[in-house]
């Protein structure tokens, strides 16, 4: 079962993915974002419960920082876990979006290149 918890801390927002981030659950994920885009806030996506990233998913995180850069803000990942960050560093995702071993490291990111 997929689910996207938001919460804020400071001038973020978190997204806590939990379960199988796939093709089928895209939609679910980009409608419950749909807020940030009209907000204009950094976003930080926890990765620490996501036990699966497709390559859909990783296209719609892409966009997703596309434009919240666009916007002025920041955005990164967080927490992967060492699959999680396997499928990152082999699709070089991690080379385009930050991310940080811990939610603390992601959070002080956007608080400091804001």
């Amino acid at each position: 079962m997929f689910t996207v918890h938001l919460q804020r801390s400071q001038n973020c927002t978190i997204l806590d993915i939990h379960g199988e981030f796939t093709e089928v659950v895209v939609r679910q994920f980009q409608q419950q974002i749909d807020a940030l885009f009209k907000e204009r806030t950094s976003a930080v996506v926890n990765l620490e419960q996501c036990t699966y990233i497709s390559s859909a998913a990783l296209r719609v995180l892409l966009t997703l920082q596309q434009t919240i850069r666009l916007a002025g803000n920041q955005f990164c990942l967080a927490q992967p876990s060492p699959f999680i960050h396997h499928i990152l560093e082999i699709t070089r995702i991690s080379s385009t979006i930050p991310t940080y071993a811990t939610l603390e490291e992601a959070l002080q990111y956007c608080s400091e290149n804001r």
